[in-house]
C-alpha cells in the first residue's frame, strides 16, 4: 500500500507543471478584487480621519454598466484604522461584460477618479492583472512577482494627495 501511494504521489507530482495548455508559462493572475488607499492632503492630514476638519464625508462608489454610472451600497467600500492612519478599502467592478471594468470613485463633490483593470476569467476565477488610475497603469502583477515566480497575494495599497 506505501509503495502504491508513493508511485501515484510521483506521477502526481510529475504531470504537474507550470505551463498553460498553448505551451507557455502560467502567469498568476490577483484574485482579490479590492483596493486600498490613504489619502492626504498637501499638509499631510489625513483626510480619511474623522477627526481632522478636512475629512472626507461622502464618499460614493459607482461601478460603470451599460455606460451608465450605478451607484454602489455602502458595504463596497469601508474605512480601516492601521497604526498611523485610515485607509479606505475599495471592491472594484470585476463585471464579466466589460474588458476593463470601470470604477468610479467620488470623494467629493469636486474630485472623481477613475480606476480600471485589465480582466479576465481564467480556470472559473475572475480575475485582473493590471489597474489603472485615471487613465496611467497604477499596478501590474508582473511588477511584483519575484525571481522564484511568487507574487505577493496582499491587497494593492496607495498613497493618494487630495
Amino acid at each position: 500500500m506505501k509503495i502504491f501511494i508513493i508511485v501515484l504521489s510521483i506521477i502526481t507530482f510529475l504531470g504537474c507543471n507550470s505551463q498553460d495548455e498553448d505551451g507557455e508559462r502560467a502567469i498568476p493572475y490577483y484574485r482579490a478584487s479590492h483596493i486600498l488607499f490613504s489619502v492626504y492632503n498637501s499638509e499631510n492630514k489625513d483626510l480619511l480621519n474623522p477627526g481632522n476638519s478636512n475629512y472626507l464625508s461622502g464618499i460614493g462608489v459607482f461601478y460603470l454598466s451599460d455606460n451608465e454610472e450605478v451607484k454602489r451600497q455602502p458595504d463596497s467600500f469601508r474605512f480601516k484604522k492601521y497604526e498611523n492612519n485610515y485607509r479606505i478599502d475599495i471592491e472594484l467592478n470585476k463585471s464579466q461584460n466589460q474588458e476593463r471594468p470601470v470604477t468610479y470613485v467620488r470623494w467629493n463633490s469636486n474630485s472623481t477618479d477613475t480606476i480600471e483593470i485589465n480582466h479576465s476569467s481564467k480556470n472559473y476565477l475572475s480575475n485582473y492583472d493590471t489597474i489603472w488610475f485615471n487613465g496611467k497603469v497604477l499596478w501590474k502583477i508582473s511588477d511584483n512577482i519575484d525571481e522564484n515566480g511568487f507574487y505577493d497575494e496582499t491587497t494593492p495599497y496607495f498613497n493618494l494627495i487630495k
